[in-house]
């Protein structure tokens, strides 16, 4: 059996988007088809953002931060980038 990350190739019939997912620093192994799911979600929802006729997208990245109650502010990282 293989592993249970499986990274995807343009020339096979795995995922054709290629995701890595961090919780709190420590990267989370996906299954092949997540790859798909998640990484078409995301591409569906930046693609209807942008102006017709730019060029394809290459990378997208995105940091979420979950805000811990009314007077919490993002943290020390969130604040420099």
């Amino acid at each position: 059996m293989g592993s249970a990350e499986e990274s995807p190739r343009p020339d096979s019939d795995g995922p054709k988007i290629k995701v890595e997912l961090s919780i709190d620093g420590q990267r989370l192994p996906l299954k092949a088809f997540l790859h798909d799911v998640i990484g078409g979600s995301i591409v569906g929802m930046v693609e209807g953002l942008r102006d017709p006729g730019q060029k394809p997208l290459q990378t997208i990245e995105i940091r979420v931060q979950q805000r811990r109650g009314p007077d919490s502010s993002p943290s020390d990282d969130a604040k420099q980038s």
